[in-house]
């Protein structure tokens, strides 16, 4: 069995509901719920013309992101005909999470117009339920299964089985077991410097700047992104300082998050810039700085941005975050790749389409690039793709 897995930040805020329940155990061997660190970057000799070209750096390394999203012209086309009489399961890890409901409404429309049988399960936000949707499509023989917003760790009796069934699965998220291939781009290695490039950006530039980050290293994405992000940020500004809050545990993520900013904060007066592990949980940081009237740090999401952050962005109370397609052409895009691995295409052409485009949401960029996110024309492009047009 092949497990293909899709690094989509756009799971993020489904995953403050999901990921609560799949790492109860693991965060539960943690004593504290929280632990402060703090990291001074190496060396004190920074001079103002050093800042200077490291800003200009930081600046150029951006500007691949400072552009509205844009599909690939043209998509391997594929032979969606011979799933006829095959049905694809896709078991949602909690569709009473608005995100994924919309995901799965575009992926049953797409499916319709491909003429392809799909079957959409709920786990109802428990790595029982999501075992237990896996169970059943191993049952029923499925071409393939497609766990949306669920981690291979939350179902691993699932996997198995479908190992043994040979049916091939497709994840959303990553994770154990250590062979997680991350082969949709952008990979934590990308997400993490070109988020580091605009935090110090968002910081004047200055060298010394205090830069403050809310942890979540319980997860293994999350922290990769952090550590490259960390890394890149070292080198833009030796003397930069990075005061860290790690939330351990993940059940108490959407109480503790708000609550650990302010008091990150507070402890560093003279911090310009807040950098969330994972962009959701701007929506929980932001109303609680300025409950306190904190409102002179900039809050910036570090790995992907959802319909509701791109709100704050827009009205200014975040400094920014990465962002893809929405649900619709989002939708269309998932459902391609799992009837690709369905079909068992080569590697080559089951990734084809999968370099998902990113772009650095702005305040400033808001207005060119938010109606990018909708893709206009994706139908056609697949229709096309797919032999339905």
């Amino acid at each position: 069995m092949q497990i293909f897995y899709a690094r989509r930040t756009r799971t993020a805020l489904a995953l403050l509901g999901g990921l609560v329940a799949a790492t109860a155990a693991l965060s539960a061997c943690s004593s504290s719920n929280s632990a402060t660190s703090t990291s001074t970057g190496a060396g004190t000799g920074a001079t103002a013309a050093g800042s200077s070209s490291a800003c200009t750096q930081a600046k150029a390394q951006l500007v691949q992101y400072e552009k509205p999203v844009q599909f690939a012209k043209s998509i391997p086309p594929v032979d969606m005909a011979a799933l006829k009489g095959k049905t694809i399961w896709i078991v949602f890890d909690d569709l009473a999470v608005s995100l994924d409901n919309a995901y799965a409404q575009s992926i049953k429309q797409a499916a319709q117009v491909a003429g392809v049988s799909i079957r959409e399960v709920n786990g109802q936000g428990t790595p029982t339920g999501d075992t237990q949707g896996f169970l059943e499509a191993v049952s029923a023989h499925a071409a393939a299964i497609y766990g949306w917003s669920i981690t291979a760790t939350e179902i691993s009796e699932g996997l198995q089985k479908a190992q043994q069934a040979g049916i091939p699965v497709g994840l959303l998220v990553p994770g154990l077991p250590p062979e997680v291939k991350y082969w949709e781009q952008p990979s934590p290695q990308e997400i993490g410097p070109a988020t580091a490039d605009f935090a110090f950006v968002e910081s004047g530039c200055k060298a010394g700047s205090v830069i403050g980050m809310l942890d979540l290293n319980v997860l293994t994405l999350s922290l990769a992104t952090e550590n490259a992000f960390v890394a890149q940020l070292k080198k833009l500004c030796p003397t930069c300082q990075i005061v860290s809050q790690n939330i351990t545990d993940i059940t108490s993520l959407t109480t503790a998050s708000g609550p650990d900013a302010v008091s990150l904060v507070q402890q560093n007066p003279k911090m310009t810039v807040l950098v969330d592990a994972v962009d959701p949980l701007s929506l929980f940081v932001v109303p609680a700085l300025q409950n306190a009237h904190l409102t002179g740090v900039k809050v910036v999401g570090l790995g992907g941005s959802s319909a509701p952050n791109q709100a704050m962005v827009k009205a200014g109370t975040e400094a920014g975050g990465f962002a893809e397609p929405n649900p619709g052409p989002g939708g269309w895009q998932g459902f391609d790749w799992i009837a690709r691995i369905a079909l068992h295409q080569p590697a080559s052409e089951i990734n084809a389409f999968q370099n998902i485009p990113q772009t650095l949401l702005t305040t400033g960029d808001y207005s060119t690039v938010e109606p990018s996110l909708n893709v206009p024309g994706y139908q056609q492009l697949f229709e096309h793709a797919w032999g339905v047009s």
